[in-house]
């Protein structure tokens, strides 16, 4: 009799824990997915605001759509805008090292995204330039990047663009690689 007593005592006790686990959990989940979507309305407004959309629509070769100037304003870090077709479009900023981006963005606020951001020892003029950015599950920031591994993706979006507010450089893909945080590929000088 007293067995099944404290063995109804502890299959409640062990319930209860699990809803208020799986509660806590749920609730996790909700508010990072909520945060995730806001901090990429933050993102898609910046783009609204700093990149011209006419231009767009009327390209002219190697002319600038980003409006720099205005965005240097609220950010000096900012350093150009990196677009490619519908993968990603985001303003790239270089801070005074690689630690501030990854969890703010490039209006400088704290946020768990991050921005696009070069490596801060080096710049466009570098024979190599690392750009960082957040592999996010919810796809945004550089979470598309991943399709690059498919043959068919990689040959439709082969072409992708920085803007550095005076001048907009096109770039081909030459190779995709998934390598590890601690991979060769991320010297910038060899000798």
């Amino acid at each position: 009799m007293r067995g099944k007593v404290y063995e109804k005592i502890m299959i409640t006790i062990i319930t209860i824990l699990l809803v208020i686990l799986l509660g806590g959990s749920g609730t996790m989940i909700v508010k990072n997915k909520v945060q995730d979507k806001k901090e990429e309305q933050q993102y898609e407004k910046m783009e609204k605001k700093y990149v011209n959309k006419n231009k767009k629509k009327n390209k002219i070769k190697g002319t600038s759509d980003f409006d720099i100037e205005k965005m240097k304003k609220k950010n000096k870090d900012v350093v150009g805008w990196i677009e490619c077709s519908d993968v990603l479009s985001y303003p790239l900023v270089k801070g005074m090292d690689n630690d501030y981006y990854l969890n703010h963005n490039a209006l400088r606020q704290s946020n768990i995204s991050g921005s696009i951001f070069l490596d801060y020892r080096t710049d466009f003029t570098s024979s190599n330039c690392i750009i960082y950015g957040h592999n996010m599950k919810g796809r945004q920031m550089f979470g598309k990047l991943l399709n690059f591994i498919k043959a068919s993706f990689a040959k439709n979006h082969d072409t992708f663009y920085i803007d550095d507010g005076t001048m907009k450089h096109q770039y081909k893909l030459a190779s995709v690689n998934l390598v590890s945080d601690t991979s060769e590929d991320y010297k910038i000088s060899f000798g």
